[in-house]
């Protein structure tokens, strides 16, 4: 997630934002999280300022994030989503978000409801737990281990060129194991740079597969990658060959004229099996791409 926060006069900014379709949401002491939803960005052309009104309630979530060692973990982002309404597949979700202070600690105010609460940070392992909040306070805390970072370059078989803008994702053996693999899903992505160069941050220990997709490339098999904990593994080099795109467009039935905007396409490889997701939802004139 990119997080930021107001300045005295409620302002704030968010720079170096890609290209694309996003539910914003701010949250605060006191307050219910705010939401707006369906914010489009493109290249080069300058964002509307966009107000979020935050309504005072809720009960009060409290915690603590702190590493296996007991230490308190700053400037960690708690990220809380409900789940006990709506399509659990809704991307467009707006998670209630806090910052942890010097201390750790964070608060928030939630509507009562179960809740899914993740805690992000660079320098660790995502970690997750669900909870439910009636009646009263609540306090849930985390504890983070200290995570991987994978470092290398995407680069076309046979010629060495580098490759930019692919998408490197990785995944633990075991989900290989298991038989499924979903891609396109989770934070565990990097974009290449101008370099074909990618940074992922905030991996397990053990072993894990990378693969990487770009428009006209896919590697043929995945990289094994072995990782400790807090393990720094670079000059990484994932091959990729050419490889098919599936693309199309996403109609009414009753109108195949008019394209159907925000939907997900994914496609479902049986060799080895496995959900590919496009690259996001369907455009206005209901584009997709699946790569």
């Amino acid at each position: 997630p990119l997080v930021t926060q107001t300045d005295a006069d409620g302002h704030w900014r968010i720079e170096g934002v890609r290209s694309g379709r996003f539910t914003v949401s701010a949250s605060a002491e006191g307050y219910l999280t705010g939401a707006q939803r369906d914010v489009r960005l493109q290249s080069g052309v300058e964002a509307a300022l966009l107000h979020l009104k935050l309504v005072a309630g809720g009960q009060l979530l409290t915690g603590q994030v702190s590493d296996v060692g007991g230490g308190s973990i700053e400037g960690a982002i708690v990220s809380v989503v409900r789940r006990d309404e709506g399509n659990v597949l809704d991307f467009t979700r707006a998670p209630a978000a806090a910052v942890t202070n010097e201390d750790g600690r964070y608060r928030l105010h939630l509507p009562d409801g179960t809740y899914t609460g993740t805690v992000h940070h660079a320098d660790y392992k995502s970690a997750e737990q669900a909870f439910e909040i009636f009646g009263g306070e609540r306090r849930v805390d985390f504890s983070m281990v200290p995570g991987s970072v994978v470092e290398g370059q995407v680069r076309v078989r046979g010629s060495d060129a580098p490759v930019v803008d692919a998408i490197v994702e990785w995944k633990p053996a075991k989900a290989a194991d298991s038989g499924f693999a979903a891609f396109g899903l989770g934070d565990g992505r990097a974009t290449t740079d101008g370099e074909g160069r990618f940074h992922l941050r905030g991996l397990g220990s053990g072993v894990v597969h990378l693969h990487a997709v770009a428009d006209g490339y896919a590697t043929r098999q995945a990289t094994e990658v072995a990782l400790g904990l807090a393990d720094h593994a670079d000059e990484v080099v994932l091959y990729v060959d050419p490889a098919y795109k599936i693309s199309g467009f996403v109609v009414a039935r009753e109108d195949q004229e008019r394209g159907l905007e925000g939907v997900w396409v994914g496609a479902l490889s049986m060799q080895p099996t496995s959900l590919i997701l496009g690259k996001g939802p369907s455009e206005a004139d209901g584009y997709f791409e699946i790569l």
